[in-house]
């Protein structure tokens, strides 16, 4: 009599499929290329066991076994009756061992979930966290070190950086950092903020600007970054696996070396909505202190989406850039309820006029 099941080498976890026959002393084990014969005294009847509706013969004494597998009810009775000395163990094993594998399953999954859970929450936010605690002149030290790591890509208009800095300055900003603004040569429209107080403008993004109102703006919202943390919050947040294995060991220059190695992802960084948001108003509000129209902030908003159309990379000021007509519309919002004072200035006037002059 034969029967249908699986037969496994000992090798692999795969079971070939295979026809099974018992004879008086031996078992023949049919399959798609080979025929096998063992003798029934090579079976290990202390191995071998019934559990959920399936029989599993093994063969020898030493693991990993060779073994069949019988997938059909009847074969236990047949086998015994043909068999009595050999008595095959009933492990009644079914619900325990589906538990096993689904605890197994779900212990798997458990640790992938943490994982993942780690990776893109626990960790960014813990080094964000960290971000917004670091010492306001390790801060400053950090940004010196990032923008000397970048310097020598750099070609600065030596010129248009100084005039940036008196407008800067002629803004009148309440200044919590030492900021020093760069105005450098690129064929890319961007601006971008190191931490601690550098300011990067490219020659290309200051060509584009119509008025010292947009330029304003522009400075503003930079600042913004700056003042409130979101270069450095965001870069740790970025890198922040590499860097909370270095604060687990305590390894403060370990810190510093991964950011610096990272120096040049700061051309490239995206801020969250939320912090692209708060950049925004708290730049308008810059505006409004220095009786500036803040409608420059708008001006600025469509001459950066020109800037982009057709363009193959991005201006950080507009990382966001899907949600720019909702950050139009907020600061259109915020315009209408805000106290417009103008305050005439002809020092930033004279000034911008000389940036127009030179670039």
């Amino acid at each position: 009599m034969y029967f249908k099941g699986f037969y496994y080498d000992g090798k692999s976890s795969f079971g070939h499929p295979a026809t099974i026959v018992l004879t008086e002393t031996t078992i023949t084990i049919t399959l798609a290329s080979e025929i096998l014969t063992r003798n029934l005294e090579q079976v290990n009847i202390a191995e071998s066991h019934v559990y959920d509706e399936r029989t599993v013969l093994k063969f020898g004494n030493q693991f990993p076994y060779e073994a069949v597998e019988i997938t059909e009810a009847d074969f236990p009775v047949f086998f015994e009756r043909s068999y009595p000395s050999l008595h095959l163990k009933k492990t009644k094993i079914k619900s325990g061992y589906i538990a096993g594998i689904k605890s197994i399953v779900f212990i798997i999954a458990g640790i992938i979930a943490l994982i993942l859970l780690s990776y893109f929450y626990v960790i960014p936010f813990l080094a964000e966290t960290v971000a917004k605690r670091i010492p306001q002149e390790y801060e400053i030290e950090l940004g010196s070190n990032l923008f000397s790591q970048v310097a020598a890509s750099y070609q600065v208009d030596s010129t248009q950086s100084a005039l940036a800095n008196s407008f800067f300055k002629e803004f009148k900003v309440n200044q919590n950092y030492p900021v020093k603004i760069y105005v450098v040569h690129s064929e890319i429209s961007n601006a971008f903020a190191f931490p601690g107080g550098n300011i990067v403008v490219h020659d290309k993004l200051l060509k584009a600007i119509d008025s010292k109102e947009e330029f304003a703006a522009l400075l503003a919202h930079e600042y913004s970054h700056v003042t409130y943390r979101h270069t450095t919050r965001s870069l740790f947040r970025n890198l922040g696996t590499y860097l909370v294995v270095s604060l687990l060991l305590t390894d403060v220059n370990g810190i510093m070396a991964v950011l610096l190695q990272n120096a040049d992802n700061l051309k490239s960084l995206s801020y969250s909505r939320a912090l692209e948001e708060e950049a925004d108003t708290k730049g308008l509000e810059l505006l409004l202190d220095a009786g500036l129209n803040p409608r420059g902030m708008l001006d600025l908003f469509t001459q950066l989406e020109k800037e982009s159309d057709g363009a193959g990379e991005i201006p950080e000021f507009l990382s966001t850039h899907p949600m720019l007509q909702q950050r139009k519309v907020t600061i259109t919002q915020l315009i209408a309820k805000s106290t417009l004072k103008l305050k005439p200035n002809d020092e930033l006037e004279k000034l911008w006029k000389q940036i127009k002059l030179n670039r």
